[in-house]
């Protein structure tokens, strides 16, 4: 979930929140971590697309590409971030993501 909303931004990058909401929504686990995880991964493919209608605004002003190709590069990062705490079982918060869904 982490790694498909941050990749899928290259090619669906308004409706990159789909795939994590469908795995959000389709998760019966009682794993605590795994819902966290989820919940995460969908908060930031959210704000991720909340940040893509600022980014293109400010291309107007010939800005936006720099500042869109750097927001996504770290929201790659963090993805790979998120992706490692999973696989050792512990919590991991997207830095500067808005909290629409708790897990």
């Amino acid at each position: 979930s982490h790694l498909c909303g941050s990749l899928l931004n290259l090619v669906f990058p308004f409706f990159s929140w789909i795939v994590p909401l469908i795995l959000y929504t389709s998760n019966n686990s009682e794993d605590t971590i795994l819902k966290h995880h989820l919940a995460q991964s969908l908060n930031a493919s959210i704000t991720f697309s909340l940040a893509l209608l600022v980014h293109t605004a400010l291309s107007l002003v010939c800005i936006g590409l720099i500042t869109v190709l750097a927001h996504w590069i770290m929201y790659v990062i963090w993805s790979v971030n998120a992706n490692n705490a999973l696989k050792a079982g512990q919590m991991y918060n997207y830095p500067f993501t808005i909290n629409i869904v708790s897990p």
